[in-house]
């Protein structure tokens, strides 16, 4: 399962991933341009697909690319 466009965004913004901090659902909806009751909806259907089963060997490696980032010697 394949996460979309406006999934990834969302993920990414609400996460703060590749900015510097999370923003809220508020926050999101404004840059969007959609409502907060869809940011929730969009965020809570990614996160259902990022723990389907057949993600997990793609998750495994992103870990592990995130341990290797935050590794002190980096």
């Amino acid at each position: 399962m394949k996460l979309s466009h406006k999934e990834s965004v969302i993920i990414r913004l609400r996460f703060g991933i590749d900015t510097e901090d999370p923003m809220t659902y508020v926050e999101i909806a404004e840059v969007i341009g959609i409502s907060k009751t869809m940011v929730k909806v969009l965020e809570h259907r990614a996160l259902r697909k990022l723990r389907h089963i057949s993600n997990r060997p793609k998750m495994r490696d992103l870990k592990e690319t995130f341990e290797l980032i935050g590794s002190p010697e980096n």
